[in-house]
C-alpha cells in the first residue's frame, strides 16, 4: 500500500492540509464516528483517498484476472482446426465460460469503483469534464455498475426499459459507440467487459487516469469554494 503522500501525488492533489474540526467547542466527528477533518467535504475526500489506498490491491488483482480471462477467451475463439463436433461443442462451452467470467469480474470492478466514487460528498455545479467518448466518467461507472446488477432485468426482450434503466442504457450506448436499432433493445446482457476493454485496453493505468482526474476535479472545486 502506498504512503498517503504518494497517493496525493498520484492524484495530482496539492496543498492537502487537514486539521481536526471543532463544533460547539468540541472536537467534531463525522457520520461514521471518526474524527471530522476540516469539514464534511474535505473529510470525504480524505476518506475516499484512504479507501483507494486500501482497495488498490483488490482493484489490481481483479483487473489482472479479468485480463487473463478475456485474453484466454479470445485465444480460444481464434482456434481454427476442430477435430470433431464434440470438440467444437466443448470449445464453445469453454469460450462461454471465459466470457461469463470476464464479464462478472469486470462488473465487480465497476461496482467497486462506483462505491468508491460515491464516498466524496462534493457536488460539482456541472457535469464532470473528465470524460470517455464525451460522457462523464462518474456516470459511465455508475451505469456500468447498474448494468452488472440488473442485466437480467434488462434482458427481458418483451418488456421495454424503465425510465431508470434507459438512463443508464443511453450512457452505455454512447460510451461503447453502439449502433442502435430503434426496434429492439440495444443492451440485454452484461457488457462490463467490453466497456472495461474500451476504456482501459488491458492497461489499468488508463482507467486510473480517469479516476485520478475526476477526484482532482472534486478537490479543485473545494479549493475554489474555500
Amino acid at each position: 500500500m502506498k504512503p498517503f503522500d504518494e497517493t496525493l501525488q498520484e492524484f495530482g492533489i496539492e496543498n492537502f492540509k487537514v486539521d481536526l474540526a471543532i463544533e460547539n467547542g468540541d472536537i467534531a466527528v463525522n457520520d461514521f464516528g471518526d474524527l471530522l477533518l476540516n469539514n464534511k467535504e474535505v473529510d470525504s475526500i480524505y476518506r475516499f483517498l484512504s479507501k483507494w489506498r486500501r482497495q488498490t490491491a483488490t482493484l489490481e488483482s481483479l483487473f489482472e484476472l479479468w485480463k487473463s480471462n478475456r485474453q484466454e477467451r479470445i485465444t480460444l475463439e481464434q482456434v481454427k482446426s476442430i477435430n470433431s463436433i464434440k470438440d467444437h461443442i466443448f470449445r464453445e462451452e469453454e469460450v462461454a465460460s471465459y466470457r461469463e467470467a470476464e464479464a462478472a469480474i469486470a462488473g465487480a470492478i465497476f461496482v467497486l469503483l462506483s462505491t468508491l466514487i460515491k464516498t466524496p460528498t462534493v457536488k460539482l455545479s456541472r457535469d464532470s469534464e473528465v470524460t470517455f467518448n464525451g460522457i462523464p466518467i462518474d456516470k459511465i461507472i455508475q451505469s456500468a455498475a447498474n448494468n452488472f446488477r440488473h442485466y437480467d432485468e434488462w434482458s427481458n426482450i418483451k418488456k421495454q426499459y424503465t425510465d431508470k434503466q434507459l438512463k443508464s442504457v443511453k450512457i452505455l450506448e454512447t460510451a461503447l459507440n453502439l449502433q442502435v436499432d430503434g426496434n429492439s433493445k440495444s443492451i440485454i446482457s452484461n457488457i462490463c467487459s467490453d466497456l472495461l476493454f474500451a476504456i482501459a485496453n488491458y492497461e489499468l493505468k488508463n482507467l486510473n487516469k480517469l479516476i485520478h482526474g475526476f477526484t482532482k476535479e472534486l478537490w479543485d472545486s473545494i479549493k475554489v469554494k474555500n
